[in-house]
């Protein structure tokens, strides 16, 4: 079950505004995959999908740009068409339904379908390392399972 999906079912019929994507920036080196999906529709929405467990928040406006947290890490906010053009296909478009990316063992992410036909999908991809993948209008690995969410 996706923790907090009722933000983001209240926001279908919707059109997206904007998106924007936090990735982890590793010994000076910004790594390619996704850690935190940010959506615009009528409010800031985050999504994150790690350790079997996907969930949705209602979050403020993220802040473009690299940040540090007192851990030692660093952070990179940008333009989600920015670093994965394939996106700007759904900026304009309303929601219009939301799956949820299950196996025996948890949550691994969600799929959101849009007005125009095209769907897009954060999966967490768990083994051998945890990661998250964006799947842009295409298959899902053999090791999901689709799950409407209503």
């Amino acid at each position: 079950m996706i923790k907090g999906v009722s933000a983001l079912l209240a926001q279908l019929g919707r059109p997206l505004v904007a998106a924007r994507v936090e990735r982890l920036v590793l010994q000076g080196t910004l790594e390619p995959e996704p850690l935190i999906t940010y959506l615009l529709f009528d409010q800031w929405l985050s999504i994150v999908s790690t350790d079997e467990q996907t969930s949705i928040h209602t979050a403020p406006e993220p802040l473009l740009g690299t940040t540090a947290d007192d851990g030692g890490f660093a952070y990179r906010i940008e333009p989600t068409a920015e670093v994965f053009p394939e996106f700007e296909l759904y900026i304009g478009q309303p929601l219009k339904a939301i799956s949820e990316l299950v196996n025996p063992s948890g949550s691994f992410g969600i799929k959101l379908y849009f007005a125009n036909g095209s769907s897009f999908a954060v999966w967490n991809e768990d083994h051998p390392i945890d990661v998250n993948h964006y799947l842009f209008d295409g298959q899902l690995p053999a090791t999901v399972v689709e799950m409407p969410v209503e």
